[in-house]
């Protein structure tokens, strides 16, 4: 059963990343820093709670590097699945081969307020374009027609 809130838990992530993540670049970029979705219904966070995830738990964290990481519990998304398989009782092997399908690497651009990620999880590449805009502690990120708003983490 808990083999399967973890993967319940993989592809959540994996679709709010490809719903709501923007791409970004350079360090004087705002949205450079930790965001926190503030819809929590559309990012799945019900079926997070079954694995002790609340909605401040979860959030994105843009590098000015062009990097996107997706922390959880202020952890690394990998590492944080690590931790939980290693729980469960998983030896290294088995963990080893679990994260195979949890591996993901997400980048960004921007251009003006157009932004693009390209995400590869589990293998799988994809790509996102929309646009973004900040406003004060509030992101707004647009792609295909839907807006997603993200608030800067204190």
């Amino acid at each position: 059963m808990k083999k399967t809130q973890y993967k319940v838990l993989a592809l959540v992530v994996a679709v709010l990343l490809l719903v709501s993540l923007v791409a970004c670049g350079g360090s004087k970029s705002p949205i450079v820093g930790k965001w926190v979705p503030q819809a929590g219904d559309a990012f799945g966070v019900d079926e997070l709670g079954m694995l002790g995830i609340g909605a401040d738990d979860l959030y994105l964290e843009f590098t000015s590097g062009g990097k996107v990481e997706i922390m959880v519990k202020d952890k690394p998304f990998v590492d944080f699945m690590k931790d939980m398989l290693k729980e469960m009782g998983m030896d290294e092997d088995q963990i080893k081969t679990q994260m195979e399908e949890f591996e993901m690497k997400i980048t960004y651009k921007t251009d003006g307020d157009k932004l693009k990620m390209e995400m590869n999880v589990g293998g799988e590449a994809e790509s996102q374009e929309g646009t973004f805009k900040v406003d004060g502690d509030k992101l707004t990120i647009t792609i295909d027609g839907e807006d997603t708003v993200f608030a800067k983490k204190k």
